[in-house]
């Protein structure tokens, strides 16, 4: 009895789903794309079917009045601290968005394609690189200089006052890695030294004799310094933060054998906001804008050098 009434329920429900109309599909539903964000190495974005679209490097703000500037990222917390100075002068311009990377990064998103107004630039091949490829509105300008420096504690037990002092005997001091932009840039430095005869042709060799350690980056030598575990090293003089500026004395290498790097600046040429990247560039030209930046280490650059670099 029970499997019969158990049968005769099942094949009632079989009857009433078939009996049942069928509900209509659901409508699609439509999101909006995700933002596409520019990384070191930008991968194509995928096409619709039968419609293929190129690739587009979106504009890392939507707000149109913002100010989008691609700089290295040793210029963060310096361009960050000018920005906020330039926010106050700028009653048109309602912020500044920054991109901070290596400079082949952001060559590399330029090229591409990517929505910027203002370009910082590491050295002015970088700047020959975009400006032949029309990317620049204008020639570029120097927006800083940076120097090598010998940088020792307030107390500098070893007395060490020059470049000439890392070649005497019992001299010890650290440097970055071998593959460290500054670390090459000093060998440089003491190879053109050793051409001068104030120097002697045994400059180099002696110097580098007295390097004790070879490791890390710029920011690694200061803190050890800084610690007390070591007394003296040599770094770009903007790798220096604030904080540790009064406790350390800083000595820039004579430009004779180590000329500064400079850092251009330019607004470029597709720039959503072109009018606001202007005003950018000249206050960062101006005196309030350069004396953000020689807080933190850069070295101000002289009249006459805000239309093209030098």
């Amino acid at each position: 009895m029970r499997h019969g009434t158990l049968f005769v329920l099942a094949l009632g429900a079989a009857v009433l789903f078939a009996c049942t109309p069928a509900s209509p599909p659901s409508s699609p539903r439509v999101t909006a794309a995700p933002e596409v964000v520019p990384t070191d190495a930008p991968t194509a974005a995928l096409a619709p079917v039968l419609t293929p679209t190129p690739t587009v490097q979106l504009r890392q703000t939507e707000d149109p009045t913002a100010v989008v500037v691609f700089a290295p990222s040793l210029f963060g917390q310096a361009l960050e601290d000018l920005g906020g100075q330039f926010m106050v002068s700028a009653h048109d311009t309602t912020g500044v968005s920054y991109r901070f990377d290596t400079g082949a990064t952001l060559v590399s998103l330029l090229q591409q394609g990517a929505d910027a107004d203002v370009f910082v630039g590491v050295d002015r091949a970088t700047m020959d690189q975009l400006q032949q490829a029309n990317l620049l509105e204008g020639p570029p300008a120097v927006l800083a200089d940076d120097q090598l420096a010998l940088v020792v504690p307030t107390s500098n037990p070893q007395q060490l006052q020059s470049l000439k002092d890392l070649a005497n005997a019992g001299v010890r001091f650290i440097v970055p890695a071998p593959a460290s932009p500054t670390t090459t840039t000093l060998l440089n430095a003491l190879t053109t030294a050793s051409q001068d005869a104030a120097y002697g042709a045994d400059f180099a060799a002696r110097a580098d004799r007295n390097i004790l350690a070879r490791d890390g980056d710029d920011q690694l030598v200061i803190s050890r310094i800084v610690s007390g575990e070591v007394s003296a090293g040599i770094v770009f003089a903007s790798s220096i933060d604030p904080s540790s500026r009064p406790q350390l004395q800083i000595i820039p290498l004579p430009t004779s054998v180590s000329p500064p790097v400079e850092y251009p600046i330019a607004v470029l040429v597709h720039a959503t906001n072109a009018g606001g990247g202007r005003a950018f560039v000249q206050y960062a030209l101006s005196a309030p804008g350069q004396a953000v930046l020689s807080r933190y280490g850069f070295t101000k650059v002289g009249p006459g050098v805000s239309n093209a670099t030098h």
